[in-house]
């Protein structure tokens, strides 16, 4: 007896795709020439454990502004699951057996991501083997549009299927734990080339069965169907190994890239910012730079071994507008001109406290210090770094600009 596998993968979608899969998943086309595994005359059979109520991206959107968060136009909006299982476990078992495998499935997914953020649930017996497509918005359990956060790199994805693996294998004894891409170093192949390869392997299968069938009396005969097919075969064949070798040279860029910036973000710490920030040597209010903190959500985390509260000029520096006392945690660096002001979560909303930092700005900004605020925040403090970084460098060069064409104005008046 073959080898019985749960099954588990997740794909992430940003922006107009998302009407793509839609459409695949809800069965709106007549015709699905890019996937020949559809079989039309049994998609009556296909049923939903969780029916979308809108659109796939209008629900996506209705969420996140319900959720009060900012997009990019590369933001994922919408991550769907595959759920199946290998053919051999399938065999045998009548639609209500299918229909209680992919409903603890579901219940999987509700114990590990709110059932409110799924759009869709949707279950199709016409292809090959039975699957789920299971569509959701990933928002956190905090209400942060999160992607990376909820499927997460290889070893997230790990972490889920093993999980999934020990739900279903408590119903499903027979179920094991198929060995992760991580674990074997092989990539996965893009659905879409899979399916081509086994339709191009059928097609392979009847010329082959023609060719072992010729005779002498069906000659002509046979030879016409394998003309037909062979007009099909050859180009389809032809195709497939192109787009399969483009494919691998993305792939093996884009590891390249990924590793490049690994290797970038995990060397960049909070000093290499500080640095940046003094080498970029921004003019604008300090108030205008917190502003911007705050709202792109760029967070790092307080460490306060590193940031003592200082003690000769605490008094002076932290005494608030009621004439009583806030305490804060501050560096002043005489030596760079920068002050480093580190704020909880419950400072940074704290309008006494904030009002109190207005005399610190307009104090430093007569010295033509640097105030850097710091808040604390749930973050990843590498994409956040370098996202910063990023912005810096945009505002540097946007800088050199604006001064290059002072330079020129300045010369043609005199």
């Amino acid at each position: 007896m073959k080898a019985q596998y749960a099954i588990l993968r997740f794909a992430k979608y940003k922006g107009p795709e998302i009407g793509h899969i839609e459409s695949h998943n809800e069965r709106t086309k007549e015709k699905y020439a890019s996937n020949p595994d559809v079989d039309m005359s049994r998609s009556h059979l296909n049923f939903h454990l969780v029916t979308p109520q809108r659109k796939y991206r209008v629900e996506a959107e209705k969420q996140i502004a319900e959720a009060g968060c900012r997009t990019r136009s590369d933001s994922v909006r919408v991550v769907e699951a595959l759920v199946t299982a290998s053919l051999e476990f399938f065999k045998g078992k009548k639609k209500g057996e299918i229909k209680a495998y992919f409903q603890e499935a579901l219940d999987f997914m509700q114990k590990h991501q709110s059932k409110d953020t799924i759009i869709s649930a949707v279950v199709h017996m016409d292809e090959k083997t039975p699957h789920m497509h299971l569509c959701f918005v990933p928002l956190t359990a905090d209400g942060r549009l999160s992607a990376k956060e909820i499927v997460g790199n290889k070893k997230k994805l790990t972490q889920w299927q093993d999980r999934f693996w020990e739900h279903m294998v408590k119903k499903y004894p027979d179920l094991e734990r198929g060995e992760s891409a991580s674990e074997t170093g092989r990539d996965h192949i893009p659905p879409r080339l899979f399916k081509e390869a086994v339709h191009l392997n059928r097609m392979k299968e009847q010329i082959m069965a023609i060719l072992n069938d010729t005779n002498p009396f069906n000659k002509k005969v046979k030879l016409d169907e394998l003309e037909a097919l062979l007009g099909k075969y050859v180009p389809g064949a032809e195709a497939l190994r192109t787009e399969a070798q483009e494919v691998r040279r993305s792939h093996k860029t884009l590891t390249a890239e990924n590793a490049a910036l690994e290797k970038q973000l995990g060397a960049a710490s909070k000093e290499s910012v500080l640095k940046n920030w003094k080498s970029t040597k921004s003019s604008g209010s300090w108030t205008s730079c917190t502003a911007w903190w705050t709202a792109s959500r760029r967070r790092f985390c307080r460490r306060r071994s590193r940031c003592p509260r200082i003690s000769s000029r605490k008094d002076e520096e932290t005494k608030d507008v009621k004439g009583g006392w806030f305490y804060l945690e501050m560096n002043v660096r005489d030596d760079q001109k920068l002050v480093e002001i580190w704020l909880t979560n419950a400072e940074k909303i704290d309008p006494v406290l904030r009002e109190g930092l207005k005399e610190i700005y307009a104090k430093y900004k007569t010295k033509k210090y640097m105030v850097a605020v710091f808040e604390s925040g749930k973050g990843d403090l590498y994409e956040n770094t370098r996202d910063l970084l990023l912005f810096n460098r945009r505002r540097s060069a946007e800088k050199a600009v604006q001064q290059a064409k002072k330079r020129r104005a300045a010369g043609m008046e005199r």
